[in-house]
């Protein structure tokens, strides 16, 4: 197993190849055959005709790519990435977990990743663990760690979640009830229905889920829900409204309206590259 570690751990007094060879000569490679596995290792991160360069001279995105190269070069069947990505900014970071989840398919081994950003971690993964405390909360496919989350942890850790507690008004077919002040009974499907009747429980609720419209459908019957509503700031193709029932926050999304420009003003905001 090998480790790409979030500072990069890169020697500055090396270049690119010596750093990526450092490994093989570790392991006492033949030095005939080093020449030729240090040049495989930087293609396969896209960094052919960098070997000459010594760190300070690369951009965050390509140290990193000379750290998996690294611990690549040696062939390794489990690679261990911790936080690789934490130091790298939004744009950049995006790039690269299209590079990684390229660099699996084409060197066949098996990733492990340490994340916060579960973002991140639903975007690369094949398979998630969510730890808390120490142990693992639940480990499954990234769509039903989403969807199906086992515990309140998981719903809340894993994107935007309005959890709704309340007694359990029913359970039968699979589809519980659970009673919740302001809102009434909320009826949702459970993909392991085992709540008793009477007992305390929690409803997951996506904000993508909520469906905002101006009048109810005649077929449905109306839900009661207050009209205090409050807009966070824009997040590009959506919006986040947050409502208020019961003294509790609840977020929802909906297509984004963006405003045509308007006059110049006074008050200006600014993103800086680095």
């Amino acid at each position: 197993m090998r480790t790409v570690f979030q500072s990069y751990a890169l020697f500055p007094h090396m270049t690119v190849e010596g750093n990526v060879a450092f490994p093989l000569k570790m392991a006492k490679t033949p030095r005939g055959q080093i020449g030729a596995k240090v040049a495989e290792a930087l293609a396969d991160v896209r960094l052919t005709g960098f070997g000459k360069r010594y760190p300070h001279e690369l951009s965050g995105g390509q140290k990193q790519r000379v750290a998996i190269a690294r611990a690549l070069v040696t062939h390794p069947t489990v690679l261990l990435l911790d936080e690789p990505l934490a130091a790298l900014d939004a744009k950049l970071r995006e790039e690269m977990q299209i590079e990684l989840i390229n660099l699996q398919k084409e060197v066949g081994i098996t990733f492990v990743y340490v994340t916060h950003d579960q973002t991140e971690a639903l975007a690369l993964s094949h398979r998630i663990a969510v730890m808390n405390a120490g142990h693992v909360e639940q480990e499954d496919e990234p769509s039903r760690i989403y969807g199906f989350p086992r515990t309140r942890f998981v719903a809340d850790f894993i994107g935007h979640c309005n959890l709704l507690s309340g007694p359990v008004g029913a359970n039968a077919d699979g589809i519980v009830t659970r009673r919740r002040r302001g809102l009434g009974p909320v009826r949702v499907a459970a993909a392991r229905p085992r709540s008793r009747q009477a007992r305390p429980g929690t409803v997951a609720l996506r904000p993508e889920k909520i469906r905002i419209d101006a009048a109810a459908p005649a077929r449905r019957r109306r839900q009661p829900c207050p009209r205090d509503r409050r807009r966070a700031p824009l997040h590009g193709r959506r919006d986040r409204l947050h409502r208020r029932h019961a003294g509790r926050r609840t977020r929802s999304r909906r297509c984004s309206r963006i405003p045509r420009p308007a006059a110049p003003s006074s008050s200006r905001s600014a993103t800086r590259s680095r």
